[in-house]
């Protein structure tokens, strides 16, 4: 979507309630209401389409400076099949949650 279909559907995806957030324009943090629409639309998304996102998500993650273990959550949801570039940030998120004393987080 370009900037102004988005913003129209954000608009209606509000007036429905299926989306909130603590304020208006394009920098606003939005969330689902509930927990079982987020669950539903997730599910709903082919799973090829889903893995895809989820690598584009990491590398955005990355990117903005949130660092490895932010990103870790999305290449967990990928098929890495050998990609270095996941290998290191994996490996650097266990580091940062190992020095974070999440040994559990570190493992996975």
């Amino acid at each position: 979507l370009g900037p102004e279909a988005a913003a129209a559907a954000t608009a209606r995806l509000r007036e429905a309630r299926i989306l909130a957030g603590p304020g208006e324009g394009p920098d606003t943090e939005l969330e689902f209401v509930h927990p079982l629409i987020a669950t539903a639309l997730y599910r709903d998304i082919p799973d090829a389409l889903r893995v895809a996102l989820h690598g584009q998500a990491a590398a955005a993650v990355v990117d903005a400076g949130l660092g490895s273990s932010a990103a870790a959550r999305h290449l967990l949801e990928t098929h890495p099949e050998n990609d270095p570039w996941v290998v290191r940030t994996l490996r650097a998120a266990a580091a940062e949650n190992l020095r974070a004393g999440a040994p559990e987080a570190a493992r996975r």
